[in-house]
């Protein structure tokens, strides 16, 4: 069985390997670099010299060369659909649409036998994939202090890449393209409803799961000019997710941009009375509201969603098994 599911899958395997190398490669050489330049950084800091301007800018130039590249982000939020489309939606639509299902019953392998050697002998190399994809990214982090020195990373933008929730999208695909091709018993369909319930489910989750596991916190800030730096207190915390940042009355209702541009008008280069900006300011009772989720919750978060998709990978495994049961065998 371990061949035959070898001989059957060795491209897409291959396929993966090789993806898994080639991010490897970039990994370790841009986090050696950058992990050269940090340490360089700390010495200039440790030795209290007057300028590590330059020894910043190189590390921080390291950093958003991989950060920020959109060919590099949009590969990594690739890999676990291709894995379900190229790899889940073959495993069992190939059998079905082939008919070799019936010669391996036949031969003294149970259905139920056959179908979790299968998709077990499939999740033992997508979970070790991306496993280790997901220790590199972790090392490539750490090696450089990107999260100390000025990477574009906060809550939002690192949580679908640089997380370990990356390893559950991998098993949600991959059970997602199992069903399918076992449901639809062709593949080209299984991968195009794949990639479609993959995306919505992403979508789905994103925008209307994600901001709300935790009731966010609501911070108000006075929009009265001050000289004195604001109290910590009053700030966003660094590295949260900020979900709204709107203008609101004493009632807590959304202002007019009219409203709040009459008042910023008294501080324009022609007039600059901060004393009459202050008076508009306190008579509509302006303030800013910011409502956000604490950077400090990120793994607890990630393993909120984990959790959901590893529970709906879960769900999908139990409907193959069923599907197979009742809608194939007793065909």
């Amino acid at each position: 069985m371990i061949w035959l599911t070898w001989r059957q899958h060795r491209i897409e395997v291959l396929i993966m390997g090789t993806l898994l190398l080639m991010l490897t490669i970039i990994l370790l050489g841009t986090g050696i670099h950058s992990s050269t330049d940090a340490h360089a950084l700390n010495t200039c800091i440790q030795n209290r010299q007057a300028d590590c301007s330059a020894a910043q800018g190189s590390l921080s130039n390291d950093i958003n060369q991989i950060a920020e590249n959109p060919f590099f982000t949009i590969s990594l939020l690739a890999l676990p659909l291709l894995t379900g489309m190229f790899i889940g939606a073959y495993a069992i639509a190939r059998e079905l649409e082939q008919g070799t299902y019936r010669m391996i019953w036949t031969q003294g392998l149970p259905w139920n036998r056959w179908l979790w050697r299968k998709i077990g002998l499939l999740i033992c190399p997508v979970l070790c994939a991306f496993g280790i994809l997901f220790g590199l990214l972790s090392w490539w982090i750490s090696s450089s202090n990107a999260l100390q020195w000025g990477g574009s990373f906060s809550f939002e933008n690192r949580f679908d890449v640089w997380g370990g929730v990356i390893i559950a999208y991998a098993l949600f695909a991959l059970m997602l393209g199992i069903f399918a091709g076992t449901a639809l018993r062709r593949s080209v369909p299984a991968m195009a409803v794949t990639l479609v319930v993959f995306i919505a489910v992403r979508i789905l989750v994103v925008n209307f799961l994600r901001p709300y596991y935790l009731p966010p916190v609501v911070l108000t800030n006075s929009l009265l000019f001050s000289t004195t730096p604001a109290p910590a207190a009053s700030l966003v915390p660094a590295n949260s997710w900020i979900l709204s940042n709107t203008t609101v009355d004493r009632q807590g209702r959304p202002v007019p941009p009219d409203e709040l541009f009459n008042c910023q008008d008294l501080l324009g280069p022609k007039a600059n009375n901060t004393d009459q900006y202050n008076q508009c300011i306190s008579k509509h009772g302006l303030q800013n509201r910011y409502v956000y989720q604490p950077g400090d919750r990120f793994w607890l978060f990630q393993a909120i969603e984990s959790g959901i998709y590893l529970l709906l990978a879960a769900l999908l495994f139990a409907l193959t098994f069923w599907w197979i049961k009742h809608r194939i065998i007793r065909v």
